[in-house]
């Protein structure tokens, strides 16, 4: 399928005009991954059982928090 660009916009835009709900989402999912426009990352199970171990042990209190100043100090190397 070797079409010119204005080919494959014409032809894009009759499918987005005659498109059903699903054409429709798959298009702008598939657009929005190409452009980065959106977030585009899903969180793995082993990434959110990670961020609740986190979360368990801050409210815990078994890790250490840092307000602002704390925290850009630390990660600017002024301390």
């Amino acid at each position: 399928m070797n079409m010119e660009t204005p080919q494959m916009r014409e032809k894009l835009l009759e499918y987005i005009n005659n498109g059903d709900e699903k054409m429709l989402e798959m298009l702008y999912e598939a657009a929005v991954g190409y452009t980065n426009d959106g977030d585009g990352y899903t969180f793995t199970k082993e990434d959110i059982a990670i961020l609740e171990q986190r979360r368990n042990a801050r409210i815990n209190g078994e890790s250490e928090v840092y307000d602002w100043e704390t925290a850009k100090a630390m990660i600017t190397g002024r301390t």
